[in-house]
């Protein structure tokens, strides 16, 4: 009978080279607010508030959107001089741009602040369908290859123009705990901008950089888009969409009381304080129901003295 050999102390098992996976635990989704009890916007995926119409999606978007997935690996890889190593930065060939040697100026804003760029025709057409019927129709721009937005913020376009190239968003303040209303301010104005020209990329981008905003804890509270980044996305927007039922969301989670005594009265939309109501009644918890058990007492006028 064969004697049964004892393992040497110290040798590799098969469980010790590869040791059990331990699935990990399902992120929870509870609000730090008591009176939150919906999945507050931090929790939420960003397909929450993807562009949601009955617009087609291009053959050429799928080009964009692998480029815009990879495109942050790619500039951090230029930034550091060592090759991206979290996600595999090639595409197909035939997914890739042909950016061509033609280039569209792009005049923003007006008077002092106005700015130019100049942009590959290729590039901008691809992702904007705007851009891409002023520039390859019987049209003024067409034949000048220049295009004029005298109404947009030439740093709101800055933004989009680093979009278009590298698939990142510079708008991260520089010290921590800052500028959180600038921030939704430029963001907003991005969202309408990409409205505007017909870019559903740039549109997930914009409230896809806001949802990271809201998910940022300083000083134990996450900062709320102000009246003026409110403003932005209800007055650029023609109706329902993704970055209104994200402010709205926003509020409906984390907003107090103080915050409407602080700003938002009569310097908001009527159309959001109208969305916002809603949301409240559906989303949020009931109060205990004191009508049905209060004195009769309770809802008496007093004489005054």
């Amino acid at each position: 009978m064969a004697k049964k050999l004892k393992r040497p102390v110290g040798t590799a098992t098969s469980d010790s080279l590869f040791p059990p996976v331990t699935p990990p635990r399902k992120a929870s989704c509870r609000s730090e607010s008591p009176v939150d009890s919906t999945r507050d916007s931090a929790c939420l995926s960003p397909k929450q508030y993807l562009y949601q119409s009955g617009n087609p999606v291009y053959p050429r978007d799928s080009f964009t959107t692998t480029a815009t997935a990879n495109a942050g690996n790619v500039s951090e890889s230029l930034r550091s001089n060592e090759p991206a190593a979290k996600k595999d930065v090639r595409i197909p060939a035939k997914q890739a741009v042909k950016f061509g040697s033609s280039f569209v100026k792009i005049h923003v804003g007006e008077g002092d602040s106005k700015q130019s760029f100049a942009i590959h025709q290729a590039l901008i057409c691809a992702r904007s369908r705007f851009f891409e019927k002023a520039l390859n129709g019987k049209w003024k721009e067409a034949e000048e290859k220049v295009v004029k937005l005298p109404e947009d913020d030439p740093i709101a376009f800055g933004l989009y123009e680093q979009l278009l190239y590298t698939g990142s968003l510079p708008s991260k303040p520089e010290a921590t705990g800052s500028g959180a209303s600038q921030e939704y301010v430029i963001l907003s104005k991005l969202y309408v901008l990409a409205v505007k020209v017909q870019d559903i990329h740039a549109k997930c981008a914009a409230t896809n950089a806001m949802l990271s905003r809201i998910r940022e804890i300083q000083n134990g509270k996450r900062a709320l888009p102000d009246a003026t980044a409110i403003n932005i996305i209800y007055a650029g927007t023609p109706g329902p969409c993704a970055a209104r039922r994200l402010l709205v969301d926003m509020y409906t989670c984390k907003a107090t009381g103080g915050v409407f005594a602080e700003w938002l009265q009569g310097r908001v939309p009527l159309e959001f304080l109208e969305d916002l109501t809603a949301s409240l009644l559906s989303k949020r918890p009931r109060p205990t129901d004191t009508t049905l058990a209060c004195s009769m007492s309770e809802y008496h006028d007093q004489e005054e003295k």
